[in-house]
């Protein structure tokens, strides 16, 4: 019972495959290296620890190019 299992989980193995890493050409590579020297301070203010809003947080990081 236990070699059924092994051989399955064996075959399903080959199945999976990891995320192919995204290509960037040259501008974008630049636009990111430009983001690392980027320096900013944001204060964000909310009722508790867990109300943080990320889609807040991704804006404002994009409107600033950052």
């Amino acid at each position: 019972m236990s070699k059924k299992y092994t051989i399955v989980l064996v075959l399903l193995s080959f199945l999976v495959q990891a995320q192919a890493p995204k290509k960037l050409s040259s501008n974008e590579i630049f636009e990111e290296i430009q983001k690392l020297n980027f320096l900013g301070k944001v204060l964000y203010v909310a009722a508790h620890p867990d109300d943080e809003n990320t889609r807040f947080n991704h804006l404002f990081c994009e409107s600033l190019s950052c």
